[in-house]
């Protein structure tokens, strides 16, 4: 018998070894200092989608930025997608916008997507986000985020360059 505990201790190590090896690398990816990461979140993919905004094109212009999202975010999406058809088209869109825009997409860390989005806010993300609670708790925390506003505006003022 101890030797199947000894097994399992492994393989709960390499597990926390390849989820340290992951947050090391998204935080490298993250913490880049020639563009500004902002990570889309499941309400703004969807907005963008839904009402044809075509947005990332706007910020781009406005600020030296890189696109990101999390995996949670895409599970979200694909999780909605199975129990809406409305969704699952949206889905496809979702993706394509992703593919066209080179938004890369990095691991969660975290079950909870706002609390890891908030995180991310903290060591200096932006977040967009539609979702009016998650922008409060992201200011509260320090952080920034943009949204899209009147369905044919990005709110970005917190954080154009100078």
């Amino acid at each position: 018998m101890p030797k199947l505990l000894n097994k399992n201790k492994q393989k709960q190590n390499n597990n926390k070894k390849e989820k340290n090896n992951q947050k090391q690398k998204t935080n490298k990816i993250l913490n880049n200092t020639d563009f500004v990461p902002i990570i889309l979140d499941t309400n703004f993919l969807l907005t963008m989608v839904r009402y044809k905004i075509h947005g990332l094109e706007e910020i781009k212009t406005k600020i030296k930025c890189k696109f990101f999202t999390m995996s949670r975010v895409m599970f979200e999406l694909e999780a909605l997608g199975k129990r809406e058809k409305k969704i699952a088209k949206e889905l496809l869109l979702v993706k394509q916008i992703i593919k066209n825009n080179e938004i890369k997409i990095i691991d969660s860390t975290m079950e909870d997507v706002d609390t890891e989005l908030v995180e991310k806010s903290k060591q200096g993300n932006i977040i967009a986000t539609n979702d009016k609670n998650l922008r409060e708790r992201i200011k509260k925390a320090g952080g920034k985020s943009i949204y899209i506003r009147s369905l044919n505006f990005i709110e970005t003022s917190e954080i154009e360059q100078n």
